[in-house]
């Protein structure tokens, strides 16, 4: 691509579309920097329907939160059934607290594209901040069901369980994170929780000081 971009400025060939088409590729290296910058050498952008959709995820990716919120807009009122465009508005929203509002978006995300391990734990993940645990748990599960090894969906089901007052069942759950790695120091916290909670307090304690000597700057383990 690099070549046709020399052939293009030599031959007068439609620079937009090779400039789009490199932004492509960085798309797929995950080189957020790049894609940013071949985007905006872009003339023309009405031609590229994805043109806002490229710039919204890199602007994300690199913390430009404000411009990736309007680049996502955009690219939603050009492609509305892109499940991934759904998805990255919906972390926008989480990550700046609007859980509420991330819920029927990272929902939508989900209906568009049901297969998504990723999109069944955004919204597993939001579903727990706004106290619907039975629902958050569904979705763990579901995303634990498409990747039996995602740690990411036991560790959502260990601590939804133990939200539900099913704690071998969480227990359970943290074993087997912890069976994947041992080096997890959100398992052991779940651990001690559990614990905890049945006032177990040396195995609790012994868990916690797993937890902090994994990872010191744990602050819930204190």
């Amino acid at each position: 691509l690099l070549k046709a971009k020399e052939l293009g400025e030599d031959q007068g060939n439609n620079l937009d579309t090779i400039y789009f088409n490199l932004a492509g590729v960085e798309m797929l290296k995950k080189d957020f920097t790049s894609i940013l910058y071949w985007l905006s050498k872009i003339n023309n952008t009405e031609t590229f329907t994805k043109f806002h959709y490229f710039r919204g995820v890199a602007n994300y990716q690199n913390g430009n939160i404000h411009e990736a919120t309007m680049d996502l807009i955009s690219a939603l009122e050009i492609d509305p059934r892109n499940a991934d465009i759904y998805f990255h508005l919906g972390l926008i929203l989480y990550e700046t607290g609007s859980f509420n509002d991330a819920l029927p978006i990272f929902e939508e995300a989900v209906k568009l594209t049901p297969g998504a391990t990723a999109y069944h734990i955004a919204l597993a993940n939001v579903l727990e901040k706004v106290n619907r645990n039975k629902q958050s748990l569904t979705h763990f599960t579901i995303a634990k069901n498409q990747e039996p090894e995602n740690l990411h969906a036991l560790l959502g089901m260990a601590n939804l369980n133990f939200k539900l007052g099913k704690y071998q069942t969480s227990i359970n759950l943290f074993q087997k994170v912890l069976d994947e790695d041992r080096n997890s120091p959100d398992a052991y916290y779940g651990m001690g929780n559990v614990f905890y909670a049945q006032k177990q307090y040396d195995d609790a304690t012994e868990n916690y000081s797993r937890s902090i000597k994994l990872n010191p700057n744990f602050a819930p383990a204190y």
